[in-house]
């Protein structure tokens, strides 16, 4: 049955009430990385395995030939190490992430972040084709979240803030002599900068002691380092964390700092034009 008339108006003044359009496009990339996930997982993984049972075989004839050489040809122990360092890498799989449920996700987040860390990387053309296809979507979708959701903390944070100064000047008894020392702040819309500055720096920083609970080799300055170039999407690769997996928490964490980031920029273009407009005000008086 179709829903009538006001069924769709009382969910659209639920949605409305509850900031539902702020929240609803998390959700919905949620499931998009759980399809992404398994997709390239249903199409790596069988791959993986071949792979990795051709390695072994590969390995067991490796040895077996080398110890024939060794007999036949090889006089010395080192002649010997050499030649079977030289046909190992020839063998050998690049270090990386398995293919299993929590890779394939791991993996979806490098994509729609922007990050790729190339520590998981697919191997079949068809698992390549795919990466580009869901980049095209996914990507766009990261974007318009980040966008909604920094304009969603820059209104809430704002009105924190106004309400947080209007107790502060009752407090003090001097809301006159402010608003004659002030006569534009009615026309101020939003934080400080300095103030959308440190909820970025302060959102880094968490992140990063955050990381230590399960990275013990680090010291705070690599776990800061790390998060910055991942929050920045440059994700070099020379810092590797011991616990991969826990890097799928780091993607959401990663997309809260970005729409921090986007909070933060917003703000900086509402402030120019307010100070463009007072300009014009004051040249208008003079």
């Amino acid at each position: 049955l179709e829903p009538t008339i006001p069924e769709l108006l009382k969910a659209k003044y639920y949605y409305d009430r509850y900031n539902c359009r702020y929240f609803a496009p998390f959700l919905l990339l949620f499931i998009y990385s759980l399809l992404g996930a398994w997709i390239f997982y249903l199409v790596e993984y069988e791959n993986e395995v071949e792979m990795k049972l051709k390695e072994s075989k590969d390995l067991d004839r490796l040895r077996h030939h080398s110890f024939l050489r060794f007999l036949d040809l090889f006089q010395t122990k080192r002649d010997l190490l050499l030649w079977y360092e030289k046909e190992l890498e020839k063998v050998k799989l690049p270090e990386a992430l398995e293919w299993d449920m929590w890779g394939a996700l791991f993996y979806v987040g490098t994509i729609f972040t922007t990050i790729g860390y190339g520590n998981i990387v697919p191997r079949t053309i068809t698992g390549r084709a795919l990466s580009v296809v869901y980049a095209m979507i996914g990507i766009p979708l990261v974007l318009a979240i980040l966008s909604r959701f920094g304009q969603f903390l820059e209104h809430t944070i704002t009105r924190a803030w106004l309400k947080h100064r209007e107790k502060f000047k009752r407090a003090h008894k001097k809301t006159k002599k402010y608003l004659t020392s002030f006569p534009f702040e009615s026309l101020f819309r939003t934080i400080p900068i300095w103030l959308a500055l440190l909820f970025c720096i302060s959102w880094i920083c968490a992140c990063a002691a955050l990381f230590l609970i399960w990275e013990k080799r680090w010291t705070f300055f690599t776990s800061l380092y790390f998060f910055f170039i991942s929050l920045s999407t440059i994700g070099l690769g020379d810092v590797v964390p011991d616990h991969p997996h826990m890097l799928i928490l780091m993607f959401w964490l990663v997309i809260i700092g970005l729409s921090i980031v986007s909070m933060l920029l917003t703000v900086i273009q509402i402030k120019f034009e307010e100070c463009l407009y007072n300009f014009m005000i004051r040249m208008q008086v003079r």
